[in-house]
């Protein structure tokens, strides 16, 4: 997986490995128990890979974790997932305080990284502001 070579999580260093590369400034916390090498620029790709482990089939990131991959403004703890009825609600890893929601919704969406789709900001405005906007104010 692609994400896999891209960022650090504690399980893939090791938990002392992790809070040291953490501490040394060799990584930059992304989200709790994601990590990202200090010299890798953060895009919307690479936002998007640090949730893709916890993204149902056929799920759309949005709320303020869709303003987050677009945009990098402040990280949430809270990913909202919106798809068909029959999405389920996958398991949070352990060691993380991550949650995820799911919601019945359907948006127009992006496909940002492999697996990772999240409401487009560019379609489906209301009042003036993009959806994931929208979507992350009536959470």
């Amino acid at each position: 997986m692609l994400g896999a070579m891209l960022l650090a999580t504690a399980p893939t260093l090791g938990r002392h490995g992790y809070e040291r590369a953490l501490r040394e400034g060799h990584l930059r916390q992304l989200l709790p128990g994601v990590a990202a090498p200090i010299d890798l620029p953060l895009t919307p790709g690479i936002r998007a890979l640090a949730v893709a482990h916890l993204m149902p089939r056929r799920g759309v990131v949005t709320g303020l974790a869709g303003l987050w991959i677009h945009t990098g403004s402040h990280p949430t703890t809270t990913i909202d997932v919106i798809g068909p009825r029959e999405m389920h609600r996958p398991d949070v890893r352990a060691g993380t305080s991550l949650r995820v929601r799911t919601h019945v919704a359907c948006a127009p969406a992006t496909c940002v990284a492999p697996g990772v789709a999240v409401t487009d900001p560019r379609m489906g405005r209301v009042a003036g502001l993009p959806r994931c906007e929208c979507e992350a104010v009536r959470c």
